[in-house]
């Protein structure tokens, strides 16, 4: 059976256009029953100009992993095309993952999630997961320099909703069940939660992503 791997990046940094920021992305190889393998060789690609990565490959340790650091914008690039989310991709024997670093811009206000409950100790957002069906409502905040076809793409970890906007546009009120595409499963776990706009000329901004948790049940829920 085919390894399997997992991307994981800390921290979301803020990127005022035009300064960058570093994030440390790992990557994880499991063999098919689960357990870390070492000496996997992992390939890297990062899907924006004027990004870098510390290293392009390697092989993982004896915990399975592997670490890189991605910079943005490249060291020695002085004006760049702003973009907040940018897509990195690993490759290893058998599967291949792609996380979105996302840079948060702090013009753009945090997603606000309706109908939940703070947890006290890390501040993250609580929810069971039938919430996701019932009563769960996300509100966007779109920015004043919001202009007519701007594109609007919503995350609730890899979910995804999007939509064209229009200028004078100030609140766009996503709902999972309606929203976001049918048949995919709600698991419990972490999600972070955020947004971006992408204007005409490909530059992407995003927001600052907020943790919401899953709480622990032995189902998932299936949206209709």
């Amino acid at each position: 059976m085919s390894n399997q791997l997992t991307l994981s990046a800390e921290p979301f940094a803020p990127l005022p256009f035009p300064a960058g920021g570093v994030a440390d992305i790992t990557a994880t190889v499991n063999d098919a029953e689960g357990n870390p393998l070492a000496d996997a060789e992992v390939s890297f690609h990062v899907g924006a100009p004027h990004a870098a990565l510390s290293v392009k490959g390697g092989t993982t340790d004896d915990q399975g992993q592997i670490g890189l650091t991605l910079t943005y914008p490249a060291p020695g690039v002085a004006g760049h095309s702003g973009t907040g989310v940018i897509p990195v991709t690993a490759d290893t024997e058998g599967d291949s993952k792609t996380i979105l670093i996302n840079f948060y811009d702090p013009r753009l206000r945090p997603v606000k999630i309706l109908n939940t409950q703070l947890n006290d100790t890390t501040g993250a957002i609580l929810l069971g997961l039938r919430a996701i069906i019932f009563g769960v409502q996300a509100l966007v905040y779109f920015p004043d320099t919001l202009a007519d076809g701007d594109k609007a793409t919503f995350y609730w970890g890899e979910f995804t909703a999007r939509k064209t906007c229009a200028k004078g546009e100030h609140v766009w009120v996503v709902e999972p069940a309606k929203d976001f595409k049918s048949h995919q499963v709600f698991k419990p776990g972490k999600y972070r939660v955020w947004y971006s706009i992408e204007n005409k000329a490909g530059e992407i901004i995003g927001s600052q992503p907020i943790e919401t948790i899953i709480n622990e049940s032995p189902y998932a829920v299936s949206l209709a």
